[in-house]
């Protein structure tokens, strides 16, 4: 661990003398409060704050060597201790490489798993955010969309990462739906809560769609909302069929949001 400061080991002597208790101090220095107890117990012996002699082995990296460790994960924090070991050619073990990123407040976690968006994506998300801002009627709103169940996905990865960073891009394992579906469901939720699933065999399609809307979903937001509520789904090539959009215009005129919540857009 890296020694405290030599300034901050008299501040602490000061801070004490001036009558701040160690958790005060704590609070100033940002250290623990053994380390606190320590100096000033080295102080009252010695009359001095200077750090002894340190034994034992000698650390093996230099500090650009560290930076060096510390870089590569940044950049790739994806790479193993392994990987970043042989791209860095230096004669040390993985557990120094390991060593070296845990002093830098690096840490192994499971990588957060998403798709991967593009620019486009993001601009209608963020598109829609501020068409809804000001809106104040999501008590009455309900939104549904469809979800395929795959198998096949690869495994989760490690990521060397800082914490609170787990959604930053670089550390964040990204996927590509495949087509090996298993189980294709359609669900929708409000702000109480979830509401009927209901799982689709075969193919989906504008047909099945309506077949659902007018059997399951429709009497369900009926018996919720009676004819007053906001209907939210993306905009998936089923959903957006002259078919569908005929059907929504007669049975849910103008309350019916079509949004780009989905990749696939």
């Amino acid at each position: 661990m890296p020694q405290l400061p030599e300034e901050d080991r008299w501040f602490i002597v000061l801070l004490s003398h001036s009558g701040f208790t160690i958790p005060e101090i704590r609070g100033a220095i940002g250290c623990d409060e053994r380390t606190i107890e320590n100096w000033l117990i080295r102080y009252a012996k010695t009359g001095n704050v200077k750090a002894m002699p340190r034994t034992g082995r000698r650390r093996v990296t230099t500090r650009d060597n560290d930076i060096d460790i510390i870089a590569r994960s940044k950049a790739d924090s994806f790479q193993t201790a392994v990987d970043i070991l042989n791209d860095s050619g230096l004669d040390i073990s993985v557990d120094t490489v390991i060593r070296r990123l845990k002093e830098s407040s690096l840490k192994t976690f499971i990588a957060a798993r998403k798709e991967q968006m593009t620019v486009l994506h993001k601009i209608n998300r963020l598109h829609f955010a501020n068409e809804f801002l000001n809106f104040n009627d999501w008590g009455r709103t309900i939104f549904s969309d469809e979800s395929t169940f795959v198998t096949g996905n690869p495994h989760s990865k490690i990521v060397w990462r800082a914490y609170g960073t787990r959604f930053e891009e670089n550390n964040i394992q990204f996927i590509k739906n495949s087509g090996r579906s298993s189980v294709a469901v359609w669900g929708c939720m409000n702000i109480n809560g979830l509401g009927p699933i209901y799982r689709i065999n075969g193919n989906f399609n504008q047909y099945k769609y309506l077949d659902l809307m007018e059997i399951l979903i429709l009497p369900y937001i009926n018996e919720l909302y009676g004819n007053n509520y906001h209907y939210i789904q993306d905009r998936s090539p089923i959903h957006t069929t002259n078919m569908c959009r005929e059907w929504f215009e007669k049975i849910w005129a103008k309350i019916t949001y079509i949004f780009p919540l989905s990749l696939r857009t």
